[in-house]
């Protein structure tokens, strides 16, 4: 997964400081939890660049179902999740600053 994510950032010129979000397809978080350590972010292979549309690098086989949903749309309850997770971390370290 490391390699993928580093050979698709190579393959487009980018480095991990270019990434803003990743959204992992993978359903082992172990998996997910260790791939962020290496890269500082999550794995993802596909770069999606927003703006003017550009000319793919290949065709793919696969279709997609249709869908009414943005992408920020789809991943917003992992952010609320996340976000819930971070706040509670960081009341955890505040509680135990106050001891």
């Amino acid at each position: 997964m490391v390699g993928a994510s580093n050979q698709v950032l190579d393959d487009m010129g980018l480095s991990v400081a270019d990434i803003d979000l990743v959204v992992p397809h993978q359903a082992n978080s172990r998996i997910i939890d260790a791939v962020g350590r290496k890269l500082f972010l999550t794995w993802n292979s596909h770069l999606v660049q927003w703006g003017d549309r550009i000319t793919p690098l290949a065709i793919s086989d696969i279709e997609l179902p249709p869908c009414d949903e943005t992408a920020l749309e789809l991943i917003a309850p992992y952010l609320t999740q996340q976000r819930r997770q971070l706040q509670s971390q960081i009341e955890s370290v505040q509680q135990a600053d106050l001891r």
